[in-house]
């Protein structure tokens, strides 16, 4: 998902539709728990400059074995830098 908006981001696009892009990709996962941040804002970015995407998910453990060891979620990050076009 990261990569995706990343791109979405390099092409010039908007936040909304950079966070359009995450939602579209993140097949099977929870929304309310899903965090994007890009960085810089859409109105800071000029051509040349590098964009980050960082996603940030709160994944909720089933097992309760697993569960007790680390906690009842673990927190999953990922990020995706381009330079904007």
């Amino acid at each position: 998902a990261t990569r995706e908006a990343a791109r979405t981001a390099a092409l010039g696009n908007s936040d909304d539709d950079i966070e359009a892009v995450v939602a579209l990709t993140a097949d099977g996962l929870d929304l309310a728990e899903l965090t994007t941040v890009i960085n810089p804002a859409q109105g800071a970015r000029t051509s040349g400059d590098m964009v980050t995407i960082t996603i940030t998910y709160d994944f909720s453990l089933i097992s309760p074995f697993v569960g007790d060891i680390l906690g009842n979620a673990i927190e999953l990050n990922a990020s995706t830098v381009m330079r904007v076009e």
